[in-house]
């Protein structure tokens, strides 16, 4: 766990873990200078349960990636089970995702789905994977299935991820550019891992005004998410990084190559029309549509009107 001025939900939080169906065997919180109550909830927490609970506090701010790549490697567990600070554990999250990794031996990482719930933690009757556009109706699915899924974007979510602890020094530590949750699934699918995508609600997903990444609170555009709001620049600074540290990887295979030079092209093809005028800007859209490049490695139409608009604009 990972947190940062969490008191408002954090009890919540730390009472759903301590009644799990199967205790963790370990707890590793991450505090990223808190200044409120946060410490204090964590530390009376500690003192009540029957699992040791590991707390450090940073000195200074990591960011969310990067505390996240400190708690990961002080885990000494052969599961890593990863949670937010202001969500509920539904009672059998642990027990069901260890049950379902030592059912697939090739499975590296193991998401679900999520129940919303708002500030009140009341129910809103949606469930998560509605929000980030994915469902499958199969529970393993493998690595070379997986990235297009993912490089196309981000339906994994943190709050319900568990992995391998072989996994942590291959993708260790988090570029500062990307969220954890969205790295580790995408750099274990180029390393060949499956990955399980269950379709049972995990945790309650709690949407608030204070969140920093997520589903939005409210509004007409609910359904997106807020790490998806990245000038175009900025994500092909992200995908460059990924691809750079993948071309290290002795075990990668040329598929996976040729998946990331294809979103690689694509987004330097949307910067370039971020660039140009209303005319040429249209020739790039149009021809990336023909293509169906927008469907694989964007968000379909809603990237391609973004471009067309002239949203994404950079400067030369």
């Amino acid at each position: 766990m990972c947190t940062f001025n969490g008191e408002k939900f954090l009890n919540e939080q730390l009472n759903s873990i301590e009644h799990q169906s199967l205790l963790p065997g370990e707890m590793i919180v991450c505090d990223d200078h808190s200044s409120d109550r946060t410490i204090t909830l964590i530390e009376d927490f500690a003192d009540r349960v029957e699992f040791p609970v590991r707390l450090v506090r940073n000195e200074s701010r990591l960011g969310v990636g990067g505390n996240f790549s400190q708690a990961m490697a002080l885990a000494t567990g052969e599961f890593l089970a990863f949670t937010d600070q202001d969500d509920i554990w539904l009672p059998n999250r642990l027990e069901r995702q260890l049950n379902l990794m030592r059912r697939y031996p090739t499975v590296g990482v193991n998401f679900g789905n999520a129940q919303i719930i708002n500030e009140s933690s009341v129910q809103t009757g949606d469930r998560l994977w509605e929000h980030v556009r994915f469902s499958t109706e199969t529970e393993r699915i493998r690595a070379s299935e997986f990235l297009p899924v993912l490089l196309r974007h981000t339906v994994l979510t943190g709050a319900t991820l568990m992995i391998r602890r072989e996994l942590v020094a291959q993708i260790n530590p988090v570029p500062s550019l990307w969220l954890h949750d969205a790295w580790i699934g995408l750099y274990a699918c180029a390393l060949g891992y499956d990955v399980v995508a269950d379709q049972q609600s995990l945790i309650q997903y709690r949407v608030h005004a204070d969140q920093d990444t997520g589903v939005r609170r409210k509004g007409p555009n609910y359904n997106r998410l807020l790490f998806e709001r990245r000038p175009i620049d900025s994500t092909l600074a992200q995908f460059e990084e990924f691809a750079n540290r993948v071309d290290e990887l002795e075990s990668k295979t040329d598929i996976v190559a040729e998946l990331i030079q294809a979103k690689l092209n694509h987004l330097q093809r949307r910067r370039l029309a971020s660039r140009q005028g209303v005319l040429r800007r249209t020739g790039i859209v149009a021809a990336e549509i023909s293509r169906g490049a927008y469907n694989r490695y964007s968000n379909g139409w809603v990237s391609a009107i973004a471009d067309l608009s002239g949203r994404n604009r950079v400067s030369p």
